[in-house]
C-alpha cells in the first residue's frame, strides 16, 4: 500500500508567505513564497507515488453560531491571492482540490481520514494547527509545519498537544470545548460552581472512565460525548448544558454532506505538462527540478498575467475586491439535548 498526504493548503501557503526562507520570494513583483512552500510538499508526495488530497477553506458556518469565532485574524491579501492561484492552477493540472461551501479545511481533512484509514500504509495530515490532531488514530499522524511542534501520532499523543498538560488520546476536541482555544476566540468555560478549564476537562475524563472504561477512538471523538457529560454529570445548569452543545458545534469537525465524494490524486493522473508550466510561471525551480530538467518558456501573456496580479496587490485593488462581508450572527436553534445524548 502507498501512503496518503492530506494537506491544509491555507496553512502551508501562510507559513511559506511568512517564513524567513520564503517570504521575500517574488516573481515579476508577485509574491510566490507561499506557493513555493506548498509545492515542496505537493511535488514530494506525487513523485513518491503517494496519494494526495488538497483541502481548502471556505467561509465557515461556525460564524453563524458565534460571530466571535476566529475573529481578529488578519486576512493577508497576498496569502489569499496565492491560495486562489494554487486552486485554479492545480485544478487545471488534474490535481483534485477539495473545497465545499461553508466548511473549513479541518472538516474536509477529517472526512478524508475517516474514509481512508486502513486503505493506506499511513496517512499524514500536513498543517500547522493542532486542531487537526482530532483525526489522529492508528495509521494517521499529524505532521506539523511549525517549528518546535512534534509529529503527533498515537504513541506520543498524550504529551505532545499542550506543553505541561496531559491530553488523553483522543480527546483534544473535548479539551477545547472545556478549556477553550485562544486562536479560535473560544474562551475557557467556567461553571457557576467554580469548576472550569482544565479541571472541568478532567471531570469529563472521570465521567468517561466510569461510564466507558474501554472507550475506543470513534466514541472518544463523538461530539455528543461532552454534551452527555454536561447533561448527566449533575455539574451543569441548563444554560451551561446548552453552552457545551454550542461549543461542541464550534470545535468538532462537521459531518460531511451526503453528496461529498473525496477524490485522491496520484501521479499517474496529473497533467505533467501543465504542472511544469505552472511551476515555471511562478518560478518554482526547486519543485520543477523534481519533475523535469527542462523549464517551459513563458509567453508574454503569462508574464503579463503575473504582472497584473502583482499590480492588483500593490495598488490595494485586490484587497478591496476581496473584502470579507460581515456575517450576521444567526440565532442558534434550541435543540433537544436528549436527542444528542440518548445513545450515551
Amino acid at each position: 500500500m502507498s501512503d496518503l498526504s492530506v494537506i491544509d493548503v491555507s496553512a502551508l501557503v501562510y507559513v511559506g508567505n511568512t517564513s524567513k526562507h520564503y517570504c521575500e520570494r517574488t516573481y515579476y513583483g508577485y509574491p510566490v513564497g507561499g506557493i513555493h512552500y506548498l509545492m515542496r510538499y505537493v511535488t514530494t508526495a506525487l513523485i513518491k507515488r503517494n496519494g494526495l488530497v488538497l483541502c481548502f477553506d471556505s467561509p465557515s458556518f461556525r460564524v453563524q453560531i458565534d460571530n466571535n469565532y476566529k475573529s481578529g485574524r488578519v486576512k493577508n491579501a497576498s496569502v489569499i491571492s496565492q491560495i486562489e492561484t494554487v486552486y485554479e492552477a492545480l485544478s487545471s493540472c488534474g490535481i483534485k482540490c477539495e473545497k465545499y461551501d461553508t466548511y473549513e479545511a479541518d472538516d474536509i481533512i477529517d472526512w478524508v481520514c475517516q474514509a481512508n484509514v486502513g486503505k493506506y500504509e499511513s496517512i499524514d495530515i500536513i498543517g500547522n494547527d493542532l486542531d487537526l490532531c482530532h483525526s489522529v488514530q492508528n495509521g494517521v499522524r499529524f505532521v506539523s509545519v511549525c517549528s518546535g511542534t512534534n509529529i503527533v501520532h498515537y504513541g506520543n499523543f498524550e504529551y505532545a498537544i499542550v506543553q505541561g498538560k496531559r491530553i488523553r488520546f483522543n480527546t483534544i476536541s473535548a479539551y477545547k470545548v472545556f478549556a477553550g482555544c485562544s486562536s479560535d476566540k473560544i474562551p475557557s468555560m467556567r461553571l457557576r460552581n467554580g469548576i472550569g478549564g482544565y479541571a472541568l476537562y478532567n471531570e469529563f475524563l472521570k465521567y468517561v472512565d466510569q461510564k466507558y472504561p474501554d472507550a475506543k477512538y470513534k466514541l472518544l471523538v463523538d461530539y455528543r460525548l461532552p454534551v452527555a457529560f454536561a447533561v448527566k454529570s449533575g455539574l451543569f445548569e441548563e444554560d451551561e448544558q446548552q453552552d457545551v452543545l454550542r461549543r461542541a458545534r464550534l470545535v468538532y469537525p462537521a459531518a460531511p454532506p451526503e453528496d461529498v465524494s473525496i477524490m485522491t490524486t496520484f501521479w499517474s493522473g496529473v497533467n505533467k505538462g501543465k504542472l511544469c508550466e505552472f511551476l515555471s510561471m511562478y518560478n518554482d525551480l526547486d519543485s520543477l527540478a523534481c519533475i523535469t530538467d527542462r523549464r517551459p518558456v513563458l509567453t508574454d501573456i503569462q508574464k503579463n498575467e503575473i504582472r497584473r496580479k502583482a499590480q492588483s496587490l500593490h495598488t490595494g485593488e485586490y484587497a478591496a475586491d476581496h473584502n470579507v462581508e460581515p456575517v450576521s450572527k444567526a440565532k442558534v436553534s434550541t435543540l433537544m439535548l436528549d436527542a444528542f445524548t440518548r445513545e450515551f
